[in-house]
């Protein structure tokens, strides 16, 4: 996936497993950033907790 902004790859910053309340259905949730320190979807320099979020990819996996 690229960066809508400056069209880098877009890094994977938070992974994680969701699923609604009394639902079955498990989600698969990824946060995705921009490294790109000359775009402005940049993420800042920490992954853990980026400034901006490129894209959120959300999904089911059962």
């Amino acid at each position: 996936m690229q960066c809508p902004e400056c069209k880098a790859p877009l890094q994977i910053a938070d992974s994680k497993f969701e699923s609604d309340v009394g639902s079955a259905d498990i989600y698969s949730v990824l946060t995705m950033v921009c490294v790109n320190p000359k775009c402005s979807n940049y993420c800042g320099p920490n992954l853990n907790q980026p400034l901006k979020v490129a894209a959120v990819i959300k999904n089911k996996i059962n």
